[in-house]
């Protein structure tokens, strides 16, 4: 889970930008069960956080 970008079509890129950190940090803690609508790899998965980063298994 890439959390350190600001993507263009996002309407505040900077706001989705935080948000992902904050939803990946909450997902960790709580450990969610996360869809990753995009992904070519994983359909869904749990969240570590790990080195300040992200890590899905």
């Amino acid at each position: 889970m890439i959390k350190n970008f600001i993507a263009k079509y996002d309407f505040d890129g900077r706001k989705a930008m935080e948000l992902r950190k904050e939803f990946g940090k909450r997902a960790a803690a709580e450990n969610w069960e996360c869809l990753f609508y995009h992904s070519k790899e994983q359909a869904t998965g749990f969240i570590d956080e790990v080195d300040g980063g992200f890590k899905i298994r």
